[in-house]
């Protein structure tokens, strides 16, 4: 009787510890996915540059301006004036209509102006390269 006991005990405190531990897990991968997704949210923003009077940024919030989405869209503002001069999709996201979109947006995280003044070169999240000839504002992705 005192063996059934035991064994009885044993089985519980197993079925006990393994049922904690996958709940921990779980809570675990939450809190991982969580904090991915809240770190996907709080992208870093660009510094702008500049060359000649002209102020290069990337333009945030972009869908809400009509632009078809949020990340990618840089502006050319004239510093005088602090008008635009152009703007630009600099590369195309496509959207999972499964996701959220704000977690799908594609932002840039370099800006940098040659030393000629006459290419832009635009790097985004996904490590991507873009070239722009600000002349004619034709992109070329390295």
């Amino acid at each position: 009787m005192k063996h059934r006991f035991l064994l009885l005990m044993m089985v519980s405190v197993v079925v006990l510890c393994t049922g904690g531990t996958q709940e921990k897990d779980q809570e675990i991968k939450n809190h991982r996915e969580t904090a991915m997704e809240n770190a996907k949210r709080r992208v870093k923003r660009v510094k702008p540059v500049s060359k000649h009077g002209i102020r290069y940024e990337e333009i945030r919030g972009a869908r809400a301006r009509g632009f078809p989405q949020n990340g990618g869209i840089i502006a050319a503002i004239d510093e005088t004036t602090e008008k635009a001069i152009w703007t630009l999709v600099v590369y195309e996201t496509v959207y999972d209509d499964q996701e959220e979109l704000d977690v799908q947006d594609v932002y840039i995280t370099k800006l940098k102006v040659n030393w000629r003044g006459t290419i832009l070169t635009v790097v985004n999240e996904r490590h991507k390269k873009y070239e722009i000839k600000l002349k004619d504002q034709s992109i070329i992705e390295k």
